[in-house]
């Protein structure tokens, strides 16, 4: 994890799933930390307009601040090829990545 880049994206980028996509294919981000909500947000908005390919620069995916669903794991590895890790919890353990 040498050399990387921290993107901060707008609260008015994050409340737009296509804006936010471009931002995360333009930027090619490849570690992502967000809530559960956003990332089924994401998950379906890019699979109803066949966006999952703009997704694909992700690597990492960290789910934090809300409970992962078992759906919603299973709806992750359905669409997208990444590594999903659901670190809930962690102000008992660290500070988010």
């Amino acid at each position: 994890l040498t050399r990387l880049t921290t993107v901060v994206i707008t609260q008015s980028t994050i409340k737009n799933p296509k804006d936010l996509i471009n931002v995360i294919h333009d930027f090619r981000i490849q570690s992502f930390t967000l809530v559960p909500s956003l990332l089924k947000t994401l998950i379906l908005y890019s699979k109803f307009n066949k966006l999952n390919h703009m997704l694909n620069c992700v690597k990492i995916w960290i789910s934090s601040g809300e409970v992962l669903s078992f759906n919603l794991v299973d709806l992750f590895f359905e669409n997208l090829d990444s590594e999903l890790y659901n670190i809930y919890g962690s102000t008992e353990l660290t500070a988010d990545l």
